[in-house]
């Protein structure tokens, strides 16, 4: 297995359950030639998306939030009055009918060279949201379409999601993931990133330690998401990548 000539990953390691037997490849590094484990780990990106749904849906079932509520309802002010007339409902952030714009629509775009030094970069819910809608040096973004008329894929309505979920559970994002989804399905090797610390590398057949309501950790090997913009969040081993 080769990455593709001119793609920008350091390499490819990949796994395929067919019919009861598995296949697994992997191809070195483009550049050193270097091999990549079987076993490496890598963000696990838009599969948090799938999470934060989840989450909600479970906050719904319990009550807790209306999937038919404006976003306005629940954070006020937090989407801009002057450019947001429209109410947009918890259930268009989940379903990508939102309207809203891109993350850091507008930005200057990144060199590959500043993508690499700073794709370990932990960013909060609130700090990708306000560089997104109340940047600074230019006008903030819009909305694309009116909410519900039309269906694009946004990854800016999944950080006011997060944001949501610890507005409502007065948990950090990382707790109620740990808590709803990650620690229940036994999800060990599935691990978070936390502001101003190092992203861990996790062994094999590593455990996992307990997360409190902060996000903060009480042991040394804890489970880790994180609101990660264009660099993901989670990472995982692919034989846990299920």
């Amino acid at each position: 297995m080769e990455p593709r000539p001119g793609d920008s990953a350091a390499g490819v390691v990949a796994e395929v359950h067919r019919n009861g037997e598995t296949w697994r490849g992997r191809a070195g590094d483009v550049l050193t030639g270097r091999h990549i484990s079987p076993r490496a780990h890598f963000s696990i990106g838009s599969v948090t998306k799938t999470m934060e749904a989840v989450i909600l849906l479970q906050l719904s079932a319990e009550g807790r939030v209306d999937l038919d509520e404006s976003v306005q309802h629940y954070l006020p002010g937090l989407l801009p009055e002057d450019r947001f007339k429209e109410p947009i409902s918890v259930r268009q952030l989940l379903d990508h009918t939102s309207g809203l714009p891109q993350d850091l629509e507008g930005a200057p775009a990144t060199t590959p060279d500043e993508e690499i030094e700073q794709r370990l970069d932990y960013v909060t819910f609130d700090e990708v949201i306000r560089k997104t809608l109340r940047p600074e040096g230019r006008p903030g973004p819009g909305p694309h379409f009116s909410p519900g008329t039309r269906q694009e894929y946004n990854s800016f309505g999944y950080r006011i999601a997060g944001k949501l979920i610890e507005e409502i559970t007065g948990h950090s994002y990382q707790y109620e993931a740990a808590t709803r989804i990650l620690r229940p399905l036994n999800m060990r090797d599935t691990r978070p990133t936390f502001p101003n610390r190092a992203t861990p590398v996790p062994k094999e057949r590593t455990t996992y330690g307990e997360v409190d309501r902060s996000g903060e950790r009480s042991t040394s090997k804890v489970i880790s998401l994180g609101a990660k913009t264009r660099k993901g969040g989670p990472q995982k081993p692919v034989p846990r990548l299920v």
